[in-house]
Order: C-alpha cells, then structure tokens, then sequence
C-alpha cells in the first residue's frame, strides 16, 4: 500500500497527523457498523414479535435505540474535523471557546434515556402487580442511569470545551472542571499521539479543579496541572497550545478574546506547520529557532512516537470486541463441524473420514478464538529464497500459529467436502460442485505450505528493507528512504525520495514498534546497517536498547 502527500514544509506532520485520524474514525466505522445494524435487526425482531409483551417490547425498544445510537455516535465522530472557534459567554464575560462537538454525546445521552425510561417503566408496572421491593429496586436502577442525562440537560456534564477567558483557561469534561489563571499558567506541553494538551502550573501555584457533577469522567492530576484529553475533537493540541501560549505572553491582547480577532488568529494557527510530535514550551522564554516556520527540522525527530495512541475508552473498546470476536469463533466452529453429523453411522469408510474432517475443521476454528500465541524471537534470514550471505539479514515475524491453523481448517473442510460428496452426490453436476468447492478450499492451504502466503514479516539486510504481507512484498533500498513515522497501532510509514511512502505493520511482533523505528532512523542516517544485519544479535540488542 503507497500514498503520496503535498507538504508545504518538508517536516510539517499536519498533514500525516490528520490522515491517521481519518483512518482511525474509518476504523471505528468498519467496527461499529454491523454491531449497530444487528442491534438494530434484533430490536425491530423483538418489537415484531412482542405481540403485547410490555417486557419483551421495551426490550426491543431498547435493542433499537442502541443500534441507532451506535449508528448516529459513529458517523457524528467520523465528521469531526476543523473544529470552530466560538465567541460565548463564560461567567458573564466574552470569552473564545473551543467546544467539542457534542452529536455524538447526545446520541449516547439518549440511549441512557430511553433504558432509564424502559426500566422506570418496568418498575411502574410491578408496584401495579404489588411487587413493591422489585419496583424500588428497578426505580434506584432507572434513576441511577438518568443521572448523568440529567446533569447533562442542565449544562453540569458536558463532552468537552477550553475557554479562554480575561482571567484564565478553563477546560471541562464530562463531570470535571479544571482552572488555571493567565499569570499561574507557567509552561505549555503537547503530546500529538494522544492530542493532549497539559497546562502546567508556575512554581508555588496550581490551578483549581472540581468536580460539578457524577460520573466525573476524568481524575485530577496529583501535580496541579490541567490535563485537557482532545482526542477526536477535530483539531491539534498543538494549535490549542500555541493559541493558549500567544495570550499567555501577550497580555496586552487578551482584550481580543471573546471577538472576531481572535477567531482570525485561530484561522493563521491552523494553518502553520507541525513540526514536532511532543513539544513543551515555557511561559516567557524564547523559544529555539525549530518552532519557526521556516526551520530546518530533523523529518525523524522523535519518529518513533505514534501520531495516534488508542485512548482508555478505545482500550476498553477493543478489549470487548476482542471478547466478543472469541465467541463469534465458538459460534463459527461449532457451524463448521454441524455438517460431520449428517455422516455419522453411514457404512463404508466415507462416513468416519467426514465426520472426523468435520470436527477437526470445528475444533481447529474454535481454537482460533482462543490462542494468543507469542511472535517469535529475531531470527537471520535462512530456508528457500534466502538472502545471500555477503548481504546478511535479519527477519522479525508474527506468529504464525493462526494462519496455519486456518489453513488446517481449510484442508480439513476440503477432506470433509471430498468424503460428503462421496457418500450423498448422486448426480454428475453435484460431483463436479463438490469436487470444485473443495479445490477451492484447498487454494489457502497449498498458499501457505509453499510460502506464498505469509504472516506479516520484516527483512533487514544491508542493502533494502523488505516486508512481506499475505502474497504481498516490498521492497525498499535504504538509499531510497527519507524518513520513518510511526503512525498508529504498529503501522510504520517509511517516506521514498520520489515522494510516495510505503507502510509496513510491525504490530504483533516481537519488538516495540517504536524501537523498530529508532532502528530504522539510525541506518537511514548512516546510509544503511554497517554490517550489523550480518549478527543477529547486534540487531537484537540495538532492537531492545532503542
């Protein structure tokens, strides 16, 4: 896979920085789609067939109302991009505000509605029945799930804003509420992988905090600093910080906050370069010459920093996928093996082949939702199709386990397919279908036996980098490579002198992919590894010290 990008500044990372964040939410999409379209299948079923079950219609009503929630947090999250600059009130006072989009919080907000409503409901109808502890339960139940709902009609749980007023920045999320005042604020850090904006205090102050509502959404931090979390709020922490800076240091211009001015001055930030992943500047101290638009800047300065760093909640996301991937496994083995059941019993030896096919295809699929098997070490390059010696080469991989179980899965189902259709074809043309499926089923297995399709693998020799994908293969000169991004969840892009860029997915291997960035940026600088692909443990000790 290549890409190309037009940068104004050879360093500027604004662009990579937005593409990665449109990936992301294209992810995010890919993922949330068929879960939200099959809630949405399960609740129109259970609403169709409640006939005048109460329980059985709230039910479905729920299962909707989760689907289209589902659909409508995805898609308003996805459209999140060029965040505007508003002019409000804070306190009684003009202020320039950076407020989150808040479609997708209300989507969610509503799902808490109409379950809390459903189980307010519930409760309703069993103090009718006389089931007065089953109804105060239920009523606690509902009650507690309306809380945040109700906090955030009043204004006291918000998705997210930083105001910048007269006095000070302040930042709210969710229940939290964090203050720091102009003349506290005593230096400014950002961290672009996970678009995090601190505010740090000056000597001998702090800022102020509280909590204005339940759940509190976010802990203060034990040093006094304001944390401000801008992922997927459609802009850069660095834009916010050098917004936050310029007032800081320019006092005589905070009158500007709160009109026109300073959204035209937002405008000119958004349009300058990026240079750096993480960047910290002091409140009244020049700055070096880099954070000048015109630097020259190192393009693998700190370029084994992500772009993009998965958040708690998508954390938590992908831990529940993951789970749910797993059964989803169970449920597809257990459909696989079903067809051996209609073998059992039959005379001849066509019988026990199926049926013993068939399990093996169902247990080997449903042990692919519960291995986690551990990528092997670092290896030199050996086998058919080897680099020769004089060139070296190192090969680090993913595991292989998974893909060669998939393929006995395969070859199983071929066998079973092959003794089924010995055992029930009565027709020519059903003989050649059967016959064809199995072919078919035994393409992947022959792949993966010949090496033609491989697991994720990268070479390192003296003279190119080359990674292998599935039946896919690059390769890259080391005198073609400009520079090195780690982007997001493994995935590294490696920038070529005309202009395109390759990527290459290290995630899943046995080395951090940030250490196989620093790696990379060191040959690049030095026009190739020296000799060192020649030992594979020199390599492994450069991969393990960064």
């Amino acid at each position: 896979m290549t890409d190309s990008s037009v940068q104004a500044h050879p360093a500027d990372l604004r662009p990579l920085l937005a593409g990665v964040e449109d990936e992301v939410r294209r992810q995010r999409l890919r993922t949330v789609i068929p879960g939200a379209v099959l809630m949405l299948v399960l609740g129109a079923g259970l609403l169709l067939a409640a006939d005048g079950d109460a329980g059985m219609g709230l039910a479905g009503a729920g299962a909707a109302a989760l689907g289209v929630s589902g659909l409508a947090s995805a898609v308003l999250r996805h459209r999140n991009r060029d965040l505007p600059l508003r002019t409000e009130q804070v306190d009684g006072a003009p202020a320039t505000v950076l407020r989150r989009r808040a479609g997708w919080f209300w989507a969610g907000m509503s799902v808490l509605g109409v379950v809390a409503g459903a189980v307010l409901l519930l409760a309703v109808g069993a103090l009718s029945t006389g089931s007065s502890v089953l109804a105060a339960g239920l009523a606690v139940v509902g009650l507690g799930l309306a809380w945040p709902l109700a906090f955030a009609a009043v204004g006291l749980y918000v998705p997210g804003n930083v105001a910048l007023t007269g006095s000070g920045v302040r930042y709210r999320h969710l229940g939290l509420e964090s203050m720091i005042a102009w003349e506290h604020l005593g230096a400014v850090t950002v961290l672009e992988g996970q678009r995090l904006l601190v505010l740090h205090p000056a000597p001998d102050t702090s800022a102020q905090h509280r909590y204005r509502a339940w759940p509190r959404g976010q802990r203060i931090h034990p040093d006094g600093v304001v944390t401000a979390m801008l992922q997927d709020w459609g802009t850069l922490a660095t834009d916010v910080g050098r917004l936050v800076l310029h007032y800081a240091e320019n006092p005589t211009e905070r009158s500007e906050l709160g009109t026109p001015a300073a959204a035209a001055r937002w405008g000119h930030l958004t349009t300058r370069p990026v240079l750096h992943r993480a960047d910290q500047w002091v409140v009244g101290v020049d700055r070096p010459s880099t954070d000048d638009d015109h630097a020259t800047v190192d393009p693998d300065d700190g370029a084994w920093l992500p772009l993009w760093e998965p958040s708690a909640d998508e954390h938590a996301r992908r831990g529940v996928q993951q789970s749910m991937n797993g059964r989803l496994w169970v449920a597809v083995g257990l459909l696989v093996g079903l067809p051996g059941v209609s073998a059992f019993g039959e005379p001849g030896p066509w019988g026990p082949v199926s049926l013993g096919a068939f399990a093996a295809a169902g247990l080997t699929t449903i042990a692919l939702g519960l291995v986690s098997p551990r990528p092997p070490e670092l290896a030199a390059l050996e086998g058919p199709g080897a680099l020769t010696t004089p060139r070296g080469g190192v090969v680090l991989r993913c595991s292989s386990v998974r893909l060669r179980m998939g393929a006995v899965a395969l070859a199983s189902l071929a066998v079973g397919t092959v003794a089924t259709v010995a055992l029930f074809a009565s027709s020519p043309g059903a003989l050649l279908l059967g016959t064809l499926l199995a072919l078919a089923l035994l393409v992947v297995p022959v792949l993966v036996a010949t090496r033609r399709l491989v697991v994720r693998e990268l070479q390192l020799d003296e003279e190119t980098i080359t990674y292998r994908a599935g039946s896919r293969r690059q390769a890259v000169p080391w005198a073609q490579l400009t520079r090195v991004d780690v982007l997001r969840d493994g995935v590294i892009r490696l920038g070529l002198t005309d202009g395109d860029a390759v990527r290459i997915d290290v995630g899943g291997m046995s080395a951090h992919p940030g250490k196989v960035a620093m790696l990379l940026v060191r040959y690049r600088r030095q026009g190739g590894p020296r000799g060192e692909t020649r030992d594979v443990g020199t390599v492994r000790v450069a991969l393990q010290s960064g």
